[in-house]
């Protein structure tokens, strides 16, 4: 009997502009503007967490605080995403996973926006998962009225980088054939797991792009980025083993973590120690009653 040794076949699926594009679904009024969603735009929480095409013009990015936002775009409506509401993005989410579902049972949650999906033995071949691909697209479009952005290849890492290649609404293949062409000229801040910490460092070797990472000497990068570096230097090399999870599979928690941002400077050591207490008791909470399944970390 000869058994069908199927392709790895992973893909990525990225709602354009999620939150601040459902915003513009509820609210009707904000059709034609520039929409970004965030924090309460009076307080120290206002950071950008979404914006539309349209604002995007104005060099607006994720994490932007929003009176910068404003100063950028003075037109600019902004959402807070509490108004935005948590059912609504829920109902999102739920609609994208469940399609992704209906083709295989290995899925990965990607924040409220993005699903991780392996499609290997569930489509023959990468022309089988683009046309599968496109399907999804039009699919979640006509149930949602949002448009993803789906990324196909034979690893985790390049299908999330091919999500992000055509946008908004379309569909990019990364093959055995031409990931060549299409990654390596890319800077290496498009790489997955890379931030703008570890671009700076790169670039301080000479190194500006996914290429030229793969082409460096591994004991150079290593000797510079420790295991990190060992492990881009792979990415970089079409090398990535990191498997998806299946849908049943609930991952132990070991740490937990918490954050704030102060409403106000804080200025001394008591200001410091009641926001500390706050945190730690809010971190602490999930564990109690379960000191064997759960190692809390604060």
């Amino acid at each position: 009997m000869i058994l069908h040794k199927w392709p790895v076949i992973m893909c990525h699926c990225d709602v354009n502009s999620a939150f601040a594009n459902l915003a513009i679904n509820e609210f009707v009024y904000l059709r034609g503007k520039c929409v970004a969603v965030g924090g309460d735009p009076e307080s120290r929480r206002g950071i950008l967490m979404a914006a539309n095409q349209q604002a995007k013009k104005y060099g607006l990015k994720v994490g932007m605080a929003l009176w910068e936002a404003r100063q950028r775009c003075p037109q600019l409506e902004i959402v807070p995403i509490h108004v935005l509401g948590r059912k609504t993005i829920r109902r999102m989410t739920d609609t994208l996973v469940e399609m992704c579902y209906g083709i295989t049972p290995m899925l990965d949650l990607e924040g409220d926006d993005g699903v991780f999906s392996d499609w290997t033995g569930c489509v023959r071949d990468f022309e089988e998962a683009e046309y599968m691909a496109h399907k999804l697209r039009l699919q979640f479009y006509h149930c949602t009225g949002l448009t993803i952005s789906v990324g196909v290849s034979f690893n985790r890492n390049f299908a999330k980088l091919a999500s992000d290649f055509d946008k908004p609404f379309g569909t990019t293949v990364i093959n055995h054939e031409n990931w060549r062409d299409i990654v390596w000229p890319l800077p290496t801040s498009d790489l997955y797991w890379i931030g703008p910490a570890t671009t700076r460092k790169l670039a301080a070797m000479g190194i500006q792009t996914i290429g030229e990472l793969a082409a460096a000497d591994l004991d150079r990068i290593f000797a510079r980025l420790g295991v990190v570096g060992r492990m881009l230097w792979h990415f970089a090399n079409g090398r990535d083993t990191t498997p998806i999870s299946f849908k049943d599979d609930k991952p132990e928690m070991v740490t937990v973590g918490n954050s704030t941002t102060a409403l106000e400077d804080m200025r001394s050591l008591d200001d410091i120690l009641g926001y500390t207490a706050k945190l730690y008791g809010q971190a602490l909470r999930p564990c109690i009653g379960k000191p064997s399944e759960r190692q809390c970390i604060v």
